[in-house]
């Protein structure tokens, strides 16, 4: 499921521990700070094999938001491989 693959890897990345990390946490209750997302957009980026636009990756201040983002730009590369 997204949602968890995206909590797992907010997770590993950061060296949370786990639980922590929710659907409803932002990145500021994290402690992620603008250098810690750049890493973060990296690692999304390897583990689902997307290419995330600056203007995406600018809306992402929360788990909720990274979710809502990636079902996003993988529905628009499904839309195009079809």
């Amino acid at each position: 499921m997204l949602e968890e693959k995206v909590i797992e890897v907010i997770t590993r990345a950061q060296k949370l521990e786990p639980g922590r990390v929710t659907m409803d946490s932002t990145f500021e209750e994290l402690g992620i700070d603008s250098l810690d997302g750049i890493n973060l957009l990296f690692a999304f980026e390897e583990e689902f094999n997307l290419n995330i636009p600056e203007h995406v990756a600018q809306q992402m201040k929360s788990v909720r938001q990274v979710v809502e983002g990636l079902e996003g730009l993988q529905a628009r590369r499904a839309q195009q491989g079809s």
